[in-house]
Order: C-alpha cells, then structure tokens, then sequence
C-alpha cells in the first residue's frame, strides 16, 4: 500500500468527511446532494494524479479531448461521490419507509436458488450503478454479504468506512491473502462479492481492457 502520506494529511481527510456524514445524516435532502456536487467539484481540482489520469483515458479511448473530455471526467467525480453518499440517504429514507418503496429487485428467483444449493455464491460485481448501497439492499432483502477490498491509503478514513459498511455487511476480506477465508465462508454457505473492475495484482490474469492490458481477477476471464 503506497503512502507518500502524513497524519495532517489523513487527519484532514478523516475530519472533513466524518463532517460530511454527519451533516448528510441531518440535512435537507437537497442540500446533502449539493454538498456531495461540492465535494466532487473540489476533489476534481485538488487530486490532480487521478485527474490526470482520468483525462489520459478519456482521450485514448473515447477520443475525446479538451472541454469535453473534462466534461466527462468532472461528470465521473460527481457520479463517484453521489454513488457514496446516497447509501447514508437510503439508510435515513429506510427509518421512514420499506426497501420496496425505494428498490425494485428484478431476478431474486435466480438468487435464491444460488443460496439454496449451500456451497456458498460469489457476488461478481463492478463500480457501476448503486455499488456502495447494493450491501444495504441486499442486507435488507435477502442477507448480508462478505466483501472483498483493498484497504484505503489513510488508515483513519479506512476505518470511517469500514465502520458506515459494519452494519450492512457481514464482514470484509483483505484483497490479498484471503484464499482460505474465502474456502470456508463458501463451504458454510455464505455469499461474498468481489469487484472486478479493479487491479487484480500478482495473482490475475493479463486481459484487454478497451485496447490496453490490464490485470484482471481470474473469475473475469
């Protein structure tokens, strides 16, 4: 896990966004989802690696540049942080009103009989769509799940998250050296969901991904 870090910097992170959770949890619905909008805005100027990078593949593999590869780029910012935040929405909106007034499951059939034969079911999973707040809904549908992830580059954010995903989820897995866990949380039945979408390190598989190879979790292949 790369640092390059400092406690002013974790803690400042830890502050401002333990901030915005706890506004989020009071504030008008309105006003968390332009808080988030704010949020994103300023993340877009301060992280300039990410930003960069991001400009990078926009302009390799959508051939787009200039305004509209900006355009694209701020538009994924904003995604990232509304994408985060409405699970803290949906959890404040759940205290007054059922999952169904808010979620339609389409499929359940199919996961349920994943979950009746008992030999356990991987969950293959992207960050796309309502990935942060698919834990709370199928916690609240069906049952929690496992997950497995990398732990964030600041340890005291990292724990922030692991604490606001303590309650939807039945646990989480290091992304390395999780081989064992894995077997016995299968064998006892229990259903895990990995993203795919991310480095899959040493132990992957090379692929393309839209022209470029990429280190992809063998299950994607």
């Amino acid at each position: 896990m790369a640092r390059g870090r400092g406690p002013w910097l974790d803690g400042g992170e830890y502050l401002a966004i333990r901030l915005l959770v706890g506004c989020m949890r009071v504030f008008p619905r309105r006003l968390c989802v332009a808080s988030l909008h704010a949020v994103a805005s300023l993340a877009y100027r301060v992280m300039g690696s990410r930003r960069r990078g991001a400009l990078k593949l926009v302009e390799q593999h959508l051939g787009l540049t200039g305004v509209e590869a900006e355009r694209v780029v701020k538009g994924a910012f904003r995604t990232l942080a509304l994408t985060v935040g409405e699970t803290i929405l949906l959890q404040r909106a759940l205290k007054r009103s059922s999952l169904e007034d808010h979620v339609t499951f389409e499929g359940a059939e199919y996961w349920e009989q994943a979950v009746g034969r008992g030999r356990g079911v991987l969950l293959a999973m992207a960050h796309f769509g309502a990935w942060e707040s698919t834990a709370e809904m199928l916690a609240r549908r069906f049952q929690p799940v496992w997950a497995v992830g990398r732990a964030l580059d600041n340890p005291r954010l990292d724990g922030l998250v692991k604490e606001l995903r303590e309650v939807p989820l039945a646990g989480t897995l290091p992304k390395e050296g999780s081989g064992r866990h894995l077997a016995r949380l299968f064998k006892q039945g229990e259903v895990v969901g990995l993203l795919l979408d991310q480095n899959a390190g040493q132990h992957g598989v090379m692929l393309d991904f839209m022209g470029s190879p990429a280190m992809q979790h063998k299950v994607a292949g």
